[in-house]
């Protein structure tokens, strides 16, 4: 017979469920993808894929990565990322983290990153309070073999960590459809248990 603890089980489990999966969603520019993924109130990682092998228009000669800046999600103390950087509080722009406005977190790679097609970078910020809801806003700078500037366009484009941002559809996640059917599911066996 299913009675109320089973109900409440079912509802917490499922809300369990709901914060195992980080929040994540990518684009793509010139056939390299970028994905960022919510990992806390302090942390995101990006991952960018493809830059290798799959960089298309003026990135298909793209060598390294020379510097890369994160805007967007409020007001920090102090930033890092891993693989380690020199972190800047200027925008990135054609001269890398030394120009640019303030207000976000560029980070200077020396020497340069090598490109691979898998590479990850974790951000871990403190006084600010990042949401699985944020928008990072991403700009990233390639170098090309034998060049000491920036290499084709500079990457500068919004990146969510939910999917579905992109539109203005609000659409639920599956795991917040699933916590409602089995909250509607105990509310309906409950309601027969009492006929």
């Amino acid at each position: 017979m299913f009675n109320k603890t089973k109900a409440t089980l079912f509802a917490m489990v499922g809300t369990a469920a709901m914060g195992i999966a980080p929040a994540n969603a990518s684009i793509m520019f010139q056939d390299v993808t970028f994905t960022t993924t919510y990992v806390s109130p302090t942390s995101f990682t990006l991952l960018i894929e493809d830059a290798l092998t799959g960089g298309s228009g003026n990135w298909s000669d793209i060598t390294s990565l020379q510097a890369l800046s994160i805007k967007g999600f409020g007001d920090f103390t102090t930033a890092s990322v891993t693989p380690a950087g020199t972190f800047s509080g200027k925008e990135l722009n054609a001269n890398f983290c030394a120009g640019g406005g303030s207000g976000g977190a560029c980070f200077t790679f020396a020497p340069v990153l090598a490109l691979s097609d898998s590479m990850l970078f974790t951000f871990t910020f403190t006084g600010s309070s990042i949401t699985d809801s944020m928008r990072p806003h991403v700009k990233v700078a390639f170098r090309c073999a034998g060049d000491d500037n920036a290499c084709g366009d500079l990457l500068s484009r919004g990146v969510p960590f939910e999917s579905g941002d992109d539109d203005d559809t609000d659409l639920p996640e599956p795991g917040s459809l699933a916590l409602l059917g089995l909250g509607l599911l105990g509310l309906g066996l409950s309601r027969r248990r009492k006929m």
